[in-house]
């Protein structure tokens, strides 16, 4: 199966899992879903960001040093706004546990 194939058949079938970069299985967890789970297990979630939104997908990109700096300015902006933070390849999302004895 072409790679273009099996990325549509993951998307149209909702797969939790792929093959990852490095061969290995991974999971296909959404925000919404890890923000579930850290709720579950008493945990109150924070917002999220998006990961390697813009130039991770370019395969042809060697940056000077300055280009670079410009290029992380951009993804750090992109990572905590709608709609750009969903457009990342994965994300990051943060939870905090209570204080002992307490509710935050």
């Amino acid at each position: 199966m072409t790679s273009a194939a099996a990325t549509r058949r993951l998307i149209e079938h909702g797969s939790g899992t792929s093959v990852g970069n490095l061969g290995l299985d991974t999971r296909g967890d959404t925000a919404e879903t890890l923000d579930r789970l850290a709720a579950e297990h008493g945990l109150t979630p924070l917002d999220w960001q998006g990961v390697r939104i813009f130039h991770d997908h370019r395969d042809d990109w060697d940056p000077d040093p300055a280009a670079y700096a410009q290029a992380w300015a951009t993804e750090l902006a992109a990572s905590s706004r709608d709609p750009y933070r969903q457009l990342g390849r994965l994300v990051h999302t943060l939870a905090r546990r209570p204080p002992e004895g307490g509710e935050l």
